[in-house]
């Protein structure tokens, strides 16, 4: 991720105290030098924390595009999220 900005930095992220710090645990995995682990961080985070960013186009577009999360990553998590919440429309999930 190189030269990812900071979730502080054009995004907000988390000022009021029931947001999620999604964006900074990712922006941590996103700096973590073997490859595998990273990917593995990055996906296991994604999808634990799905709820928090997976209706949000902003954060969406803050993962993709600022700290170059991978658009199959994120569309993974929501996938395995839509299965898990079936009572919500995929519409509500998916692009």
């Amino acid at each position: 991720a190189g030269g990812a900005r900071g979730p502080e930095q054009g995004h907000n992220s988390g000022s009021d105290s029931g947001d999620s710090m999604v964006e900074w645990a990712v922006y941590v995995a996103m700096h973590i030098e073997h490859g595998p682990t990273r990917r593995l961080v990055v996906r296991s985070t994604l999808h634990r924390r799905c709820a928090d960013w997976c209706d949000d186009a902003e954060r969406t577009s803050f993962l993709r595009r600022q700290l170059g999360v991978p658009e199959a990553w994120l569309d993974r998590a929501r996938r395995h999220w839509v299965s898990y919440n079936w009572w919500e429309p995929e519409t509500a999930f998916l692009r």
